[in-house]
């Protein structure tokens, strides 16, 4: 009888058995690190929505410094905002003095961070 007729052995089987399983554990080793990748690209996006709608309210607000925390699919986001006064004087176009302040919204989560920064003038 021809080899092929025979049909094949044990160690044959054994062997394509452990080829077919490594192939399904090196896809389920991708497909979670594409997921992880995908969470970490959506807490940043998360992240940037609310600093960018804090700097709003700040720019709205700037003499009420504000701090919270937002959760986010299993994350926790600090946030922080401020306005700093970096500069004062006399706008003759006004006929005032103004001064200039720096707005700053920080976030953090885990070891990331992210920051936002603006300047405005107020009237004083």
């Amino acid at each position: 009888m021809r080899r092929w007729q025979q049909g094949l052995s044990l160690i044959e089987v054994v062997v394509a058995l452990a080829i077919a399983a490594g192939a399904v554990a090196l896809l389920y080793r991708v497909e979670g690190s594409a997921l992880e990748a995908s969470r970490r690209v959506q807490l940043q996006e998360r992240a940037l929505e609310l600093a960018h709608s804090q700097l709003l309210q700040l720019r709205e607000d700037p003499l009420t410094p504000a701090a919270g925390t937002l959760r986010y699919r299993g994350a926790v986001l600090h946030w922080r905002r401020t306005a700093v006064e970096v500069g004062r004087g006399y706008s003759r176009p006004l006929g005032r003095e103004v001064r200039l302040l720096r707005l700053e919204v920080r976030v953090r989560w885990g070891r990331h961070r992210l920051a936002l920064d603006d300047y405005l003038v107020v009237t004083a």
